[in-house]
């Protein structure tokens, strides 16, 4: 969802920064763009440990939830150019889509009926769904599964590269959607790279990229 349908990275990152200042660190961006794609429980464990923070992670996931979801509302929010057209099309054309995006429930509920998108999904999944976030691939699997489609007949579309890792370790194949406003992602993995949703027809979602 996150930099897939919603431009919303930039505003995770002020969200972000702003916990970091609470907690009297500065983070490099680089370092920051690294968990692009990742559970904040993931996120924030690792910069515990990398910072050598004794911080309750609990309490800091809930504070980055509110305040991300403060400045969510406080915006106008606009889905990525092309990207309601492609599921239009997706959805007319009967296949099946399922969301699996790291984010939680209730930044998902929120942006998925603020875009008046929700019927476009026959399942959803979300990184409070499974124990392991990207670039592990349970959330890929999981909502494989939720959809009962093998694997091997999956295409994810992603912008990040625990993504990318994440549907490559699934088995699927997987389309990088270049964000520029993603941070500089190693998209290198993925099995086409993309600029804009037009890029994609259905022709090459139905023979599985093979026409690519």
């Amino acid at each position: 969802m996150d930099g897939v349908i919603i431009d919303s990275e930039p505003l995770h990152q002020s969200t972000e920064k702003a916990v970091f200042q609470l907690l009297g660190i500065s983070i490099p961006d680089d370092v920051q763009n690294s968990f692009i794609g990742c559970t904040d429980a993931f996120m924030w464990s690792r910069i515990a440990e990398m910072y050598r923070l004794s911080i309750d992670i609990p309490e800091i996931i809930e504070t980055k939830k509110s305040l991300y979801l403060q400045y969510l509302k406080e915006k106008t929010i606009f889905p990525i150019a092309g990207v309601v057209d492609l599921l239009t099309r997706l959805f007319n054309n009967k296949f099946l889509i399922a969301l699996a995006t790291s984010a939680p429930h209730e930044q998902i509920d929120y942006i998925l009926h603020a875009f008046k998108i929700r019927h476009f999904f026959n399942s959803i999944t979300s990184g409070e769904d499974v124990s392991m976030g990207k670039p592990h691939p349970e959330i890929f699997l999981t909502a494989a599964k939720s959809v009962g489609i093998e694997p091997q007949s999956c295409i994810v579309i992603e912008d990040s590269q625990n993504g990318i890792i994440a549907a490559k370790n699934a088995g699927m194949k997987c389309i990088a959607y270049k964000n520029p406003n993603s941070g500089n992602q190693d998209l290198s993995k993925a099995d086409m790279t993309i600029t804009s949703y037009e890029d994609i027809s259905l022709d090459l979602l139905r023979n599985g990229l093979s026409t690519f």
